[in-house]
C-alpha cells in the first residue's frame, strides 16, 4: 500500500495535476504561487507537514530554500508542500502529510525523527522517499524526491541530506 501512495505522492509532487491553495483549477507549480498556510478547515483537514527542508540538491550552498507550492487534495485528505528545480521541471521534492489509518509495515531506519518518530527509508518502482508515522490523526509524513537518471546511492544520499536538515515550521 504505501508503494501505490508514494507512487501517487510523486506524481502530485511534481504537479501533473496538482491543485493550489488559492485556485482548485491550476496545475503548473512553475506558474502557481507559493501560499500563507490556510487555517484548518474543520476537523479532517491535515496541516501542512511541520517540517520543511534546508536544502535542495539543486541549489547553490548560499541559495535559501525557496518558499513551496501548497496544495491540498481533499479526496485523500493530503496537504502537500512542492518545491520544483526551476532549471529541470521534472526533478522536485515533496513533503506530504495525510492519515494513513494502520499505519506501514517499518523499512530501513533513517536516524531522522520528526516530532518524537523514527523516519524510514522506502524504495519503490521509479521512487525513493522517506516516511514518518506520526501520533496524530494525520499520521502519515512522506519525503520524495525526484532526481531522473540519478543513481539510487546518489538519491539516498539527497533524501538524506534533505532529512537531516529539517527546520520546524
Amino acid at each position: 500500500m504505501a508503494k501505490s501512495l508514494g507512487t501517487l505522492i510523486l506524481i502530485g509532487m511534481l504537479c501533473l495535476s496538482c491543485t493550489s491553495e488559492d485556485n482548485p483549477s491550476i496545475t503548473h507549480p512553475t506558474h502557481a504561487a507559493a501560499t500563507p498556510s490556510a487555517p484548518v478547515v474543520g476537523k479532517h483537514r491535515c496541516p501542512f507537514p511541520p517540517v520543511q527542508p534546508t536544502y535542495l540538491p539543486w541549489l547553490a550552498s548560499h541559495e535559501r530554500v525557496p518558499a513551496p507550492v501548497r496544495s491540498y487534495d481533499r479526496k485523500i485528505e493530503r496537504a502537500q508542500l512542492s518545491w520544483a528545480n526551476p532549471a529541470k521541471p521534472h526533478e522536485g521534492v515533496g513533503l506530504t502529510l495525510y492519515p494513513l489509518p494502520g499505519g506501514v509495515t517499518p523499512e530501513k531506519t533513517l536516524g531522522v525523527k520528526v516530532q518524537g518518530s523514527i523516519g524510514y527509508l522506502h524504495h519503490g518502482p521509479g521512487e525513493t522517499s522517506a516516511w514518518w508515522d506520526l501520533d496524530a490523526r494525520c499520521n502519515f509524513l512522506e519525503l520524495s524526491i525526484a532526481l531522473p537518471g540519478t543513481a539510487q546511492g546518489k538519491l539516498d544520499r539527497e533524501l538524506l541530506r534533505i532529512a537531516h536538515g529539517f527546520d520546524s515550521n
